[in-house]
C-alpha cells in the first residue's frame, strides 16, 4: 500500500465480545506490509483490548475507561493527531470502538478532522456475533445502531453458532441496512483491504443522525486485579456458573500451578481460553490476573469471586 497524502481511516465496530479486536489483529496480520496505527477504545480502569493489539503493530494508542461516543471524543482527536504526526511511514488508521459505542461519533471526528495530514473516512465495518445476534438487539439499542452505521458487515463466530441463524442473518441485517454488504469471517481481511485499497472511493455516507440522536449503552463495569495466581477449579466453577446479567467477561488468568497467562473471554455462555501475548505482561504488572465484567450482575459476580479467593481486591467503575 502506497503513502498517500490522505491517510484513510476505517472504523470497526460491534457489540459487547463480537470479535472486533480479532478481526483487528487478522487485518493487521493480513496487511502485506501495510503500516497501520490501531485506536482501540476499551472500558474498565485498566485496558486490555491494547495489550491484545500491540504485537502486531507498534502504532497503538489505548483509550481506557470510557466511550468514544461520548467523554473520550476529545482523546480520539488527540489519538488520530498523534497517528497522523506518523503519516510518513503509515498507510491507513483503525479505530476500534468500544462494544458500547455508537459510531456515529467517530465518523463525525473524522469528518471533522483538523489534523495536519487529511483524514478520509473509508468506512465502518460492523462485527456482527452470530451467536449473540438476538440477544444483542433485545437488550443494546446501540446494537441497532451499529448495524445502522455499517458500510460492511462481518459475521462472525460463524463455525460456532447455528448454521440456520448465519444464512438468515444477511438477510435480516438487510431490513434494517440494505446498503452493507455481509461477509464471513473467513472473508473478512479481503473485504476489509478492499476498503484501504488506493483505487477505494471513500463510503458513500448515508444519512448520519444529529449528534443530539447518538445512543449509548450504560452498562455497570467491573476491574478485577488479583495479586495471586487463580486457582483453576474455583475460577471454572465460578465463571461457568455466571447468568445472563453479566453480558461479558475479558481479561488475563494465570492459574496457580504455572504456565502462562491466558486471554478469557466469555460471552453469553461461552467461555474460551488461550495464550496470552507477550505485550500481555504490562497491564499485568504486579498482578496474576485482571478482569474486566460488564453487566448488572457484574458487581455481585465480582464479589462472589472475590469471596472464594480472599487475597483478591476489587473496584468498581460504573459507566
Amino acid at each position: 500500500m502506497a503513502y498517500r497524502a490522505v491517510l484513510p481511516v476505517l472504523v470497526i465496530t460491534g457489540f459487547l465480545g463480537s470479535g472486533k479486536t480479532t478481526l483487528v489483529n487478522r487485518v493487521l496480520g493480513g496487511a502485506d506490509g501495510a503500516r497501520l496505527g490501531v485506536v482501540v477504545n476499551d472500558f474498565g480502569e485498566i485496558g486490555i483490548d491494547g495489550a491484545l493489539i500491540a504485537d502486531s503493530t507498534d502504532d497503538v494508542i489505548e483509550l481506557a475507561d470510557g466511550c468514544l461516543c461520548c467523554r473520550n471524543t476529545g482523546d480520539l482527536e488527540a489519538a488520530l493527531a498523534a497517528l497522523t504526526a506518523q503519516a510518513h511511514r503509515l498507510d491507513g488508521i483503525v479505530v476500534e470502538t468500544s462494544g458500547l459505542a455508537d459510531p456515529t461519533a467517530v465518523v463525525e471526528v473524522v469528518a471533522n478532522n483538523r489534523t495536519d495530514t487529511p483524514l478520509a473516512l473509508v468506512g465502518v465495518v460492523t462485527v456482527i456475533d452470530c451467536q449473540e445476534f438476538d440477544a444483542n438487539l433485545r437488550h443494546a439499542t446501540v446494537a441497532y445502531r451499529q448495524i445502522v452505521a455499517a458500510d460492511l458487515f462481518v459475521l462472525s463466530k460463524t463455525a460456532v453458532a447455528s448454521a440456520a441463524n448465519v444464512e438468515l442473518i444477511p438477510s435480516r441485517l438487510a431490513m434494517i441496512n440494505s446498503v452493507a454488504p455481509a461477509v464471513r469471517d473467513g472473508e473478512a481481511v479481503d473485504a476489509v483491504a478492499s476498503l484501504f485499497a488506493p483505487q477505494a472511493v471513500p463510503a458513500r455516507r448515508r444519512d448520519v443522525p444529529e449528534p443530539g440522536a447518538r445512543e449509548h449503552t450504560t452498562l455497570p463495569v467491573v476491574t478485577l486485579s488479583v495479586p495471586d495466581p487463580l486457582d483453576r477449579v474455583r475460577f471454572t466453577s465460578w465463571i461457568d456458573g455466571l447468568d445472563s446479567s453479566v453480558v461479558r467477561v475479558k481479561g488475563l488468568v494465570t492459574f496457580d500451578g504455572g504456565g502462562p497467562p491466558l486471554v478469557v473471554d466469555r460471552v453469553g455462555a461461552r467461555t474460551t481460553f488461550r495464550f496470552a501475548p507477550p505485550a500481555a505482561g504490562r497491564v499485568l504488572q504486579d498482578n496474576d490476573a485482571v478482569l474486566v465484567l460488564f453487566g448488572r450482575g457484574a458487581d455481585r459476580a465480582s464479589k462472589a469471586l472475590i469471596a472464594c479467593t480472599p487475597w483478591a481486591s476489587g473496584k468498581d467503575v460504573v459507566t
